[in-house]
């Protein structure tokens, strides 16, 4: 399996997702499904502090409002721990697109 971020307006009333915003092809992808062990759920993750990537370890994630701009920073850090490796830049920049493009629509992010 394949985890996937996708940016979704979510009625805060209700919790119900409602209208997603389309993301062009590849760019829902944020990794493989052991990933969420290996790199967001990783000892390094949590040496860095990130509790919403490292959350993925156990869990989906949806993340609303000012968090967003804290995952944001929190794919940031870990990609630069990461040097950059190119393994890790496509996908972990899908959840920093999805960020911006959640943060400027007044959406969220939901990575499952």
């Amino acid at each position: 399996m394949t985890l996937t971020v996708t940016v979704i307006y979510v009625d805060e009333l209700t919790w119900r997702f409602a209208n997603e915003i389309p993301l062009s092809a590849g760019a829902k992808l944020a990794g493989p499904e052991q990933w969420r062990n290996s790199v967001y759920g990783s000892q390094r993750s949590a040496e860095l502090g990130l509790s919403l990537l490292y959350a993925l370890k156990h869990q989906n994630i949806l993340v609303l409002g000012s968090d967003i701009v804290t995952l944001k920073t929190e794919v940031t850090a870990l990609l630069d721990a990461l040097d950059h490796d190119e393994t890790y830049q496509h996908r972990m920049g899908n959840i920093i697109r999805a960020c911006e493009l959640a943060s400027a629509q007044g959406a969220a992010v939901w990575i499952a």
